[in-house]
């Protein structure tokens, strides 16, 4: 089977190891992909598997949208043409340029867009400008895709539900990158001095970091233990300044810190913690998360969407809104010596299978399913 692969110019850290992930496993035997992209994205992606071609079209990183969109019109419909693939991917979502005849599928990776929690926390604002024209452009991609890939049968009911009519959708869900796997497992049930709480996340107003502080803060006077709260991240001005006027609040510079560490430094970081808190609101599938599950860290994680089916029973868990239950999920793992080994070991076991190995082939027999189906 011959599959076109519209990388595409643009994408998050999360979008760049996806493509990595899925196209360098080494699980690709029976295919032939042809992955078109820009040389920003190429120059990212490293290493890929001998089945995979690399072609970088430069006018794809031009300054100019005419130019670009140029490029869609004319060169796009060329090369699926010349390389007449059984299938078109587009990993990013958006269906671009006219491929003919040639089934297309879609990967949904983002449930901002889709979640009126976020509208409301951000209101009449460019940030939910922005959110409502992806939707849009999102949702008339998923509807005129011969399929739609979803990480969690959370996001597939909710984003169907609203987009009605898809022809075909499959369940793929996402992998943990080696590198944590490989950390070594340590003895959950003794802690450091000072006992490291960790929140690894980017920062936006979905993710509750605020609440997080408030939440440390009543358990470092109640339980008396040195407890240190260490963000990691970056993200919008929005939300840090909402995060540092709470560290205010609860007088915690002392005991908490903010930076962004390196990709490479993370497996570091999770083996040097000595808990874990996930406190977003909205998530499609979170490498964070499985990141801290494969490192054997125990975790406090939010309720919300797809965490439950990710983590199952090898946690905590809270309602990332209010401080009081973030604090409820963090006692017994704070206190309770035996369910931090269990969970830990637990989260570590649930991680293993999540691979870029099951991942690849989930996606390539559903390719198959729908170029078999639409011929």
């Amino acid at each position: 089977m011959k599959i076109l692969v519209d990388g595409g110019n643009s994408g998050s850290g999360g979008y760049l190891r996806y493509l990595s992930g899925v196209f360098g496993t080494g699980a690709l035997d029976s295919v032939e992909v042809l992955l078109v992209c820009s040389p920003r994205i190429a120059a990212a992606l490293g290493e890929l598997d001998r089945q995979v071609t690399v072609l970088v079209e430069p006018q794809l990183d031009a300054p100019q949208r005419r130019t670009r969109l140029a490029w869609w019109r004319h060169r796009w419909p060329v090369l699926v043409r010349e390389f007449g693939p059984d299938v078109v991917l587009h990993p990013a979502g958006l269906l671009r340029g006219r491929s003919g005849d040639v089934p297309r599928v879609a990967i949904h990776h983002s449930m901002a867009p889709f979640t009126k929690a976020m509208y409301r926390l951000y209101g009449p604002s460019r940030m939910s400008a922005e959110m409502l024209y992806w939707r849009g452009r999102l949702l008339r991609s998923f509807r005129r895709a011969d399929g739609v890939v979803f990480h969690a049968e959370y996001t597939r009911r909710a984003v169907s539900r609203q987009a009605g009519g898809i022809a075909r959708t499959a369940l793929v869900q996402n992998a943990v990158p080696s590198a944590f796997s490989a950390v070594p497992l340590r003895d959950a049930s003794m802690l450091s001095s000072p006992v490291k709480v960790l929140c690894v996340s980017s920062l936006h107003l979905f993710k509750h970091q605020w609440h997080v502080v408030a939440a440390v803060a009543v358990l470092r006077r109640e339980l008396g233990l040195d407890l240190r709260l260490d963000f990691v991240g970056s993200g919008e001005p929005r939300a840090r300044a909402r995060l540092l006027r709470s560290i205010e609040e609860h007088a915690a510079t002392g005991w908490t810190s903010i930076e962004e560490i390196p990709a490479e430094s993370m497996p570091g970081a999770y083996q040097d913690a000595n808990v874990l808190v996930f406190s977003s609101s909205i998530e499609t599938w979170s490498i964070t998360l499985c990141e801290a599950m494969a490192s054997g860290l125990p975790i406090a994680c939010s309720d919300r969407m797809a965490m439950p089916d990710i983590l199952r029973d090898a946690g905590t868990y809270f309602d990332p809104e209010d401080p009081v239950s973030i604090a409820d999920a963090l006692r017994p793992l704070l206190t309770n010596p035996e369910l931090r080994q269990r969970c830990g070991a637990l989260a570590r076991e649930y991680a293993q299978e999540y691979t870029w190995e099951r991942s690849a082939a989930g996606i390539v027999n559903f390719l198959r399913q729908v170029s078999r189906e639409a011929s």
